[in-house]
């Protein structure tokens, strides 16, 4: 029920000039409150600092931004990177003769969303595709935006901060 709350309070205690305050305010505010609800005594007995402002123009300030805004609003969020290794198997044929053999492997299936997140109950994929530096959906990532909202959840592409905050705002309050 937390989940729920947060974000709802989010949301009534912003409500007047919730729209005019810009994403380093938002996000800000999203950490304010997280620490109001998670850890009062902090906020109490002043020992409250405001968070680090990633840098949203990197792919990788754009995911934190994106990932601690889920989070601090009662949500989950997990990161994932498909890594690939290459590692050496040696095989032996049936003569006897023994050979290096490559084999790859991932950590997790291709195309998977580079965000996976719960919110409100509701499945939310985030694949960020950063506008500075040329980013671009793949075939396979298309087919994995529809698998997700077949599925009943949500797959937003998100290529600048501008585009999560236009879509939290849409799933949050309509």
């Amino acid at each position: 029920m937390v989940v729920n709350q947060r974000s709802q309070q989010y949301h009534h205690q912003n409500n007047q000039n919730y729209f005019q305050m810009n994403y380093k305010q938002r996000y800000s505010e999203a950490h304010k409150l997280y620490y109001d609800t998670t850890f009062p005594n902090v906020v109490k007995d002043g020992f409250y600092t405001p968070p680090v402002m990633p840098d949203v123009v990197t792919t990788n300030g754009l995911t934190k931004y994106c990932q601690n805004m889920i989070t601090w609003l009662g949500g989950r969020s997990k990161r994932v990177n498909v890594v690939v290794r290459a590692s050496d198997k040696i095989t032996t044929e049936a003569s006897g003769n023994k050979f290096t053999d490559k084999r790859y492997t991932r950590s997790v299936k291709k195309n998977t969303a580079d965000l996976l997140n719960v919110l409100r109950g509701t499945s939310i994929d985030i694949e960020i595709k950063n506008k500075h530096t040329g980013d671009y959906m793949k075939p396979g990532q298309w087919e994995e935006k529809a698998n997700a909202e077949r599925a009943g959840g949500k797959y937003w592409i998100v290529t600048c901060v501008e585009d999560f905050l236009f879509e939290l705002d849409a799933f949050l309050y309509g």
